[in-house]
């Protein structure tokens, strides 16, 4: 068995909100769609493809309750739908398009965006998720009850 010190532990922090992110990092991120961005990028002379994931964050168990971890769940459905439709089907944006509910670590819950393509850069995929993301909502809005 591992000791105290050496079992993992995981934790997750909450994102800021928009209004703590501009004092956090500065009026520059005032203006951003999404106020926290992390990029990480992976580069091999082999790989042809590229890919973004967006990940939001929406809250830990706690948090969401059973209620909420529902309609997370719910709302991951219908994206999955929307997203593929939107973006793989009309766009043609890449041969991967998925929306999911996930776990991530410290027991969080968000829904995840993905697309992955041999023929678009990872910036324009980027761009093309929020521009889905907008009419998404939307989508939900106009939803019946």
């Amino acid at each position: 068995p591992l000791s105290e010190d050496e079992t993992p532990k995981f934790r997750s922090l909450m994102m800021p909100t928009k209004s703590e992110a501009v004092q956090i990092f500065g009026s520059e991120v005032a203006s951003l769609t999404t106020p926290v961005v992390v990029e990480d990028i992976a580069n091999s002379e082999n790989e042809e493809n590229n890919a973004v994931e967006l990940v939001l964050q929406a809250g830990c168990e706690h948090e969401l309750g059973y209620e909420g971890i529902s309609l997370l769940e719910l709302i991951g459905h219908i994206a999955y739908n929307s997203a593929y439709q939107k973006l793989r089907t009309e766009e043609q944006l890449g041969y991967i398009v998925s929306a999911f509910p996930r776990r991530i670590s410290g027991g969080s819950h968000a829904l995840s965006v993905v697309v992955q393509s041999s023929s678009t850069l990872p910036a324009k995929l980027e761009e093309r998720c929020e521009a889905w993301l907008e009419s998404f909502h939307k989508e939900l809005i106009g939803m019946p009850e």
